[in-house]
């Protein structure tokens, strides 16, 4: 297959695939679209398998990773000359510069027959185009968005924990009056800013339609820049989890992540002990992001929803971070288990858990908010006392659990990975 082995030497796909993954977008819509993809990239061979299924993941309910895999490696027997073609050009359409990922090697445009070749992206982290600090500066100039508002009426925040959380995350306000959630990284670079409106009871407003009067839903300030000519038409970010700017303040802090902006901004007051990070949805978390996190212990928040489609999600990317990454990640099962029939009905998260009306005992003088706080401060002394313990000390643990791990260990000479 020389057309697949040209483009596999020359760039570095599983790079590619994780870009566009990490960016939000759609490299194939519909079945057929899928169906190309899949030949396509099943023309680099099994070793693009994770690729695949993680771009696959992306088709939402529609995904299944037992079928994709098998299609797949289906595809792969067949060893159909596709060629790589249709996922490079799915790639630049959808802003995906394979340029970025050429290999550092000296390529010739001739075939290697060594296909062991360790591929190795240039992207680096000096060419992530950012937007200009100063304007997060301008849009957080007027704390006074439909977000700020309504967070304060509802009790969720008072006006002092609103103003301690808009400082410390770097809230903006645009014209319209809608919340601008930087994403602001680690090196203080501006990632990209999600714009947002919020009724009065603090819940996101989508747009209603064509013919509606109301227009307002979620964009981005590259998005608006560009339209503006304020930012080059080719423009091109990275995003990264909100809240990552926090990393060099609190250099020793437990982070804690959640689906929703809005979350993370209300626990960094509510549970002041960890650091509170967003991914801005169930679909944006992944090694990517997670990878600035590295020798941090980390806990994950999904919502929580009747199926446990959130937290299935969310566990198994956090067993992915453990392996790759060796990441100290651990995911709360807090709401799953604490979470009424109707609240998993309506998806509710961590700030949601806190507002509820929990039934407390007539003897005591607990608070609703305090008893979910407390809950959730529990679970988090226990997961940090189970990071904190030794390899040896887990794997006592194990064998008191469960017998048969120390013969596997006797007899096969186990080595321990943390897998809780």
């Amino acid at each position: 297959m020389k057309y697949q082995l040209r483009f596999i030497e020359k760039y570095d796909i599983d790079a590619m695939a994780r870009a566009a993954y990490s960016s939000g977008v759609h490299l194939a819509d519909g079945r057929m679209e899928w169906l190309q993809l899949m030949m396509s990239m099943a023309c680099g061979g099994e070793q693009l398998l994770d690729s695949f299924l993680l771009l696959a993941s992306t088709a939402g309910r529609k995904f299944k990773e037992r079928e994709s895999k098998r299609e797949f490696l289906k595809a792969v027997r067949k060893g159909r000359d596709v060629g790589l073609k249709f996922f490079i050009d799915r790639c630049k359409e959808n802003g995906i510069s394979p340029d970025d990922y050429l290999i550092h090697s000296n390529y010739n445009n001739q075939p290697s027959t060594n296909m062991q070749t360790t591929y190795v992206p240039i992207q680096t982290i000096e060419r992530i185009q950012t937007i200009d600090p100063e304007w997060v500066v301008k849009f957080g100039k007027g704390q006074d968005s439909t977000f700020h508002r309504s967070v304060v009426a509802t009790g969720q925040l008072t006006a002092e924990e609103l103003q301690a959380a808009s400082e410390l995350f770097r809230l903006g306000t645009t014209r319209d009056k809608r919340v601008v959630y930087w994403q602001i990284d680690t090196n203080g670079r501006v990632r990209d800013g999600k714009l947002m409106a919020y009724d009065n009871r603090c819940h996101r407003l989508k747009p209603t339609g064509k013919d509606g009067e109301q227009k307002t839903g979620i964009s981005w300030a590259s998005y608006e820049f560009r339209k503006l000519g304020k930012l080059a038409q080719d423009w091109k970010g990275t995003h990264c989890l909100f809240g990552l700017h926090q990393l060099n303040m609190r250099p020793e802090a437990t982070v804690c992540i959640v689906e929703a902006e809005k979350t993370a901004v209300i626990c960094s007051q509510k549970l002041k002990d960890c650091i509170w990070m967003a991914t801005g949805g169930m679909g944006a978390l992944n090694i990517e992001v997670l990878r600035p996190l590295e020798g941090r212990q980390v806990i994950v928040y999904p919502d929580t929803d009747t199926e446990g489609e959130a937290y299935n999600k969310w566990r198994d990317i956090a067993w992915q971070a453990k392996l790759t990454l060796g990441l100290d990640i651990v995911v709360s099962d807090v709401l799953e288990k604490n979470a009424t029939p109707e609240q998993k009905e309506a998806k509710i998260d961590i700030a949601d858990f806190i507002a509820e009306d929990i039934t407390v005992s007539e003897d005591t003088e607990t608070s609703a908010e305090d008893a979910a706080i407390q809950k959730i401060i529990s679970e988090q002394v226990e997961i940090k006392e189970a990071m904190n313990k030794t390899d040896q000390e887990k794997l006592v643990e194990m064998r008191e659990d469960n017998p048969a791990v120390g013969y596997l260990e006797e007899t096969f000479e186990t080595v321990l990975m943390d897998s809780s």
